[in-house]
C-alpha cells in the first residue's frame, strides 16, 4: 500500500484543504493524485517531494510526502 501525504502551502490552503492522506495500491503518478484530490493543476507552480521539485508526471512508487506550492500572482 503506498499512502501520499499532500500537504498544501499558502493560498492553496483556504482553497483547497491542508492535509490530505491517500492510499494506493500500485505505483500512481502525481498527476493523479491532484486529479483525485481535485486540486486543479492550473493552480500548482511547483511540487515538491522529499525536498526536491518533482513534475506532475513523476511516479510515486512509495509511500511519500509532496507540497504543492501555488501560482504566484502580483501586480
Amino acid at each position: 500500500m503506498i499512502k501520499v501525504r499532500v500537504t498544501l502551502e499558502d493560498y492553496l490552503k483556504s482553497k483547497y484543504f491542508e492535509v490530505k492522506e491517500m492510499e494506493y495500491s500500485n505505483p500512481v503518478k502525481i498527476e493523479q493524485v491532484l486529479k483525485d484530490a481535485q486540486i486543479s493543476n492550473v493552480d500548482v507552480f511547483i511540487i515538491v517531494k522529499e525536498g526536491c521539485i518533482v513534475r506532475q508526471d513523476y511516479i510515486l512508487t512509495e509511500s511519500s510526502e509532496i507540497k504543492l506550492i501555488p501560482v504566484i500572482g502580483g501586480g
